[in-house]
Parts: C-alpha cells; structure tokens; sequence
C-alpha cells in the first residue's frame, strides 16, 4: 500500500497544497519576483479550509519559536499603532502579516510527508539557485542588461537571495543519503554567478560569511576522513573561483568593489560616494532613533527622521540616488519601530534557533542546525547593507523556510512526543 493510499481522506490535497506553497516559494522568486510571494500568501490563507486537526494545531502553538514569531507580530503592531500619524500608517502592519502566518504555514509543513527532508530541500534551493543564475544570464547575454533582476525585485535582493539558496543547497550533504549527492557543491557557485549579474557588492560580504559558515560546519559535523573532506573543500574553492572568473568576464568587476570598500574602511582611506552616503546615514539613524527611543517614528517616516541629521552632501547623495529607506536592517527596525520595533527584530531572527533546541536529535540534526545558520546569517549579513525586510519576499521566505525545516526535516513526525 502507497503513501497516499493510507492518507486520511482531505490529507492528500492538504500533502499536495504544501508541496505547492513550497516549490512556488522556492522556485518563483527568481522570474517573478515580490510578486511571487502573492499566490503563496493566498494559498496559505485558504489552506484551513482544506481542514485542520486540533492536535496538530495545539502542537504548533505550543512550540516556543511560534510564540516568538506572533510575539513579533505584536511588538510591531504595538510600536506601529502608537507612533502612527494618519490612519494609513496603521495598514503598515499588515506587511508582517506573514509571521503569524507561520501558524498555517507550520501546519501545511506537516503534512509535507516522508519523502520530504532535508535533502529534498536543498534539491528545490539548488533548483532555485539554477533558475536565478539563468535569469542573471538572459539578462547579461540577451536583454544586455548592467545590473540583472527578477521582475519588480531589487538587484540586491535579487544577488543576496541567490547566494542564500546555493549555500542551502549544501544542507542535502550533511543527511546521510546526502553523501551521494555531491552534485550539490555546484550551489553555492550558481548562487555566486547570479550575484556577480546582479553586480551587487553586498552579496560578496554574505558569500564570505556562508563560505566560512559552511567550512566550519563541514570540518566539525561532517563524517568522512580527513583527505575526503579536503577534497570536498577544494571542489567547492574551485567551483567558486570558476564562478568569480566566469562572471568577472561577463559582467564586469563591480561585485567585487567590496573587497576595495571594506579595506579602505579599515584603513582609514575615502570609500566611494554610494558607500558614503550608507555611512553617513547609520549615523543619522543612530541620532534618529534617540529621538524616539522607545516606539520611533514610523515605518514609513524612518528616512525622513534620519534625513535631518545628514550633511547637504548627503541628503543630494541619497537623492541622486532615489533611496527612500536607511541602508541597515536592524537600524531600520529601530528607527521605524524604536526599541520595541528592533526587539521584535531580534526575537525573529533568534526563533529559528530556538526551534533547533526543541527537536530530538537525528539523522537530519546537523543539517537542521546549517540550514537555520545559513538562512538566519545569510539575512543577517545582507541586513548590514540593505533592508530586506521591507519587501513581501524575504519576509515570507524566512517564514516559511524556517517552518519547513523545522517541522518537515525530522525523521519523526512534528507531533511526535519525545525529549530534544
């Protein structure tokens, strides 16, 4: 008797509604976009309809990382409806909507099924990290583009996104079955050749970090010899540099500005106006944000708070450049919500470690500890330079990537009783 042939009757729809929910997640971002994110928010929101088990319900809501994410929720909606101005900026709060759609989001993953695990997750990120590195080159060769991106999506999200997917595809080598799929290694270069299309210089900061994240990870965790391990290594240094030499050639040397920024900041010596105008305006927020400490200025006044504070030259740099937000996630969060805004930042980004803490060990621990590391750092990093968290998109690829792997990449069943 098949898998689905056991399945209670409503529980193959609800098994095939996940796996949608999932793969547009994953696989649609690189072509469509903030759009993308659309049809799986609506899906989501329709799913109870397609049924829900109280027990599975009480279990969710009894996980700690859950609590954290609607404890999110509501610290921004505190923070927004006390600092807002106009009844518009009470719609601000509907932005982050997907964290206490984790609820549903949790329940669909559990309805994933055996055959998904963390293999099968890093499968679908390195699809994606191939569907972005395609779209980077039909942007570079056909449409002859400067600087690639999905459709209505910042090249910057764009590139940092693309690196965090092929470095999540390496999750699949730390499973046991895992260990015949070195095919896996190409991710993190696909992830890098998109970015590099993108010409985005941030994503080289978040390539560094997940490099180094996933070496220690691979040295400490992974179970082969020394030389085989080496080897492993070495593959993924030559695929990278491959991917460095091939996009250099075919976009230009911008990606690696970054390497000139972050030397001349350490030394001392004048950094390019674009990189300027970012320094200058984390001083400003900082001088922003004391002047609303607790609830701040609102989401959408957070430039303008900030914007005060800067030089003449500053304020025509930023726009010159048409920005219209501070440079810095957690800046952001602070100046747009104050100390209560960048708390429930802080609580997001540390559930998916506290939901780690909660999961007996198994096969797939090591692999659930690198995939929370690298989507949580990954954003992190990113979040130096830039705000992702003001678009659909990563909001709800964090949610439901945390959700999936927590909840669907165990081998016991989430609703399994059994200490962690």
């Amino acid at each position: 008797m098949n898998d689905v042939t056991r399945l209670a009757p409503g529980a193959a729809f609800r098994r095939s509604l996940a796996w949608l929910v999932v793969c547009v997640a994953l696989l649609a971002w690189p072509v469509l976009g903030n759009p993308s994110t659309y049809p799986v928010l609506v899906l989501v929101l329709l799913s109870p309809l397609a049924g829900v088990r109280f027990d599975d319900l009480s279990w969710v809501l009894s996980q700690t990382w859950i609590r954290l994410f609607l404890v999110a929720f509501l610290l921004i909606a505190v923070a927004f409806v006390l600092n807002a101005e106009t009844a518009h900026d009470y719609a601000y709060i509907l932005d982050f909507i997907i964290l206490p759609l984790s609820v549903p989001v949790a329940l669909l993953a559990m309805h994933l099924g055996a055959r998904f695990d963390a293999l099968r997750l890093a499968q679908l990120c390195l699809a994606s990290a191939v569907i972005a590195l395609l779209i980077g080159l039909y942007g570079i060769l056909i449409l002859h583009e400067g600087r690639v991106s999905g459709f209505e999506l910042s090249p910057i999200h764009f590139a940092d996104l693309a690196v965090i997917m092929g470095f999540m595809a390496l999750g699949g080598l730390f499973v046991p079955a895992g260990r015949h799929h070195r095919y896996l290694l190409v991710g993190p270069a696909l992830g890098l050749g998109a970015a590099i299309f993108a010409g985005t210089r941030g994503a080289l900061l978040v390539t560094a970090a997940l490099g180094v994240s996933f070496i220690v990870f691979y040295l400490l965790r992974y179970q082969a010899a020394k030389a085989v391990k080496l080897r492993m290594v070495g593959a993924l240094a030559v695929l990278a540099v491959l991917a460095l030499l091939l996009g250099s050639l075919l976009a230009g040397d911008r990606f690696f500005d970054a390497i000139n920024v972050v030397a001349n900041l350490l030394g001392g010596r004048e950094i390019d106006s674009s990189s300027a105008y970012r320094m200058e305006m984390y001083s400003s927020g900082l001088r922003a944000f004391w002047d609303a400490p607790l609830f701040g200025h609102g989401w959408t006044h957070q430039l303008a708070s900030a914007l005060p504070y800067m030089s003449d030259a500053g304020r025509a740099g930023y726009e010159l450049e048409k920005w219209g937000y501070i440079h810095n996630e957690a800046l952001s969060f602070a100046v747009g919500g104050g100390a209560v805004g960048l708390l429930a930042y802080i609580l997001w980004m540390v559930a998916p470690f506290v939901g780690l803490r909660s999961i007996p060990v198994d096969q797939q621990a090591t692999a659930r500890a690198y995939l929370v590391t690298t989507l949580v750092l990954g954003l992190a990093i990113a979040g130096l330079t830039e705000v992702l968290f003001m678009s659909e998109l990563a909001k709800t690829l964090m949610v439901v990537l945390t959700c999936v792997i927590l909840v669907a990449c165990r081998d016991t069943p989430a609703t399994t009783r059994s200490t962690p």
